[in-house]
């Protein structure tokens, strides 16, 4: 619980500055939410979790004519029993409806509900690779391919010997507005 008040705090502070920011500026302004349904399954022996995966990014960023900068919110949820989030910064090159983007997810936390311990915690970062498409004049879809690591160094607090890194790669469609 500790780690996610830091995180919205974080975060919160970061979109009040963007927010500033934004006044003082005549660049663009781009926020979109991509998500992607799938359905997981593990097993071993014959038993294991099943249930539905909704991987899912929230963006808000400042964008020149070739680059962009922003915050990103990643939430993934596994089943009824794991949640995975990450908040971090992004950074992007883009041209025309193309754009190749990298983040730093500086706060990354995994909760259990079926577990002996109650969560992970780490860092981790993203690479990804996509595509805008303008619909009216200010709306636009967004379909991206990530790759994405996390490491997670902690258990309960408690600094673990090795850290488990977990890689997923995984395509997302989602909307935006651009202002």
């Amino acid at each position: 619980m500790k780690i996610q008040k830091i995180n919205i705090s974080i975060f919160i502070v970061s979109l009040l500055i963007a927010l500033s920011a934004i006044a003082q500026s005549k660049n663009v302004y781009r926020t979109s939410l991509s998500f992607i349904p799938l359905a997981t399954s593990t097993k071993q022996a014959g038993n294991g979790p099943e249930g539905s995966t909704i991987m899912s990014q929230f963006e808000f960023g400042v964008h020149k004519p070739f680059w962009g900068y922003g915050l990103v919110y990643q939430y993934d949820q596994h089943g009824d029993f794991q949640k995975d989030t990450g908040l971090g910064l992004k950074l992007e090159v883009n041209y025309k409806a193309m754009y190749l983007d990298l983040g730093y997810l500086v706060a990354v936390e995994r909760v259990y509900d079926d577990r002996t311990y109650e969560k992970e915690t780490g860092d981790g970062y993203y690479i990804g690779l996509g595509g805008r498409v303008n619909f009216g004049k200010r709306y636009f879809f967004n379909l991206t391919y990530k790759h994405r690591v996390h490491k997670l160094k902690k258990q309960d607090d408690t600094a673990l010997s090795d850290p488990i890194i977990q890689t997923d790669s995984y395509p997302l469609l989602g909307v935006g507005v651009s202002f």
